[in-house]
């Protein structure tokens, strides 16, 4: 077995606190490898990324979901009580639930509409004399998947719904407004 890369910072607290869910990635890039040892509140930390880490991270022997999520990050992104923090029986359920929409068909759908819904911002944005194009696609795909989700959109609440969904998923994690 090979040397796992050490950061030598004292501590990467406050760097995994600013970076969020990036903290590991930027970590990999850095050492140019899927696993690196830091430190964590002082405490030896490993850090890993890629498949062989999903398999580690998903065998029930070693691993537990229940309480391993910060408060924050279930009350934002997951929701308490999530499928995140189950185990087990109930676990498996939630996630068969999840799993179910997941189908062919259904991946189908949600891509027919991601299309109708490039299609018709593209029209739109012809007619501007400018395109900031992350806002915008932050909108098209906050369209598409509420519309297969069943979750309906007022024209009027797109733009924010859609800004607040990129702002969940942006923040989690990490202690940035």
């Amino acid at each position: 077995m090979s040397q796992i890369p050490t950061d030598f910072a004292p501590d990467s607290t406050l760097a995994l606190a600013f970076n969020g869910y990036q903290f590991i990635s930027q970590g990999c890039q850095c050492h140019q490898s899927d696993v690196f040892q830091t430190r964590l509140l002082f405490e030896k930390t490993i850090c890993l990324r890629g498949a062989d880490a999903a398999r580690i991270f998903y065998d029930v022997e070693k691993f537990t979901r229940q309480g391993a999520a910060p408060k924050r990050a279930q009350k934002t992104l997951f929701g308490e009580g999530g499928v995140q923090g189950l185990d087990g029986r109930a676990h498996r359920h939630r996630k068969q639930m999840l799993m179910a929409l997941m189908s062919p068909e259904r991946i189908e759908d949600l891509a027919k509409l991601l299309d109708e819904q490039c299609q018709a911002a593209a029209k739109q944005w012809e007619t501007m004399e400018r395109v900031t194009f992350f806002p915008e696609a932050r909108t098209v795909f906050c369209r598409a998947v509420c519309a297969w989700a069943g979750v309906p959109l007022e024209a009027a609440e797109v733009a924010q719904r859609a800004q607040d969904l990129a702002a969940m998923i942006d923040s989690s994690g990490s202690n940035r407004p």
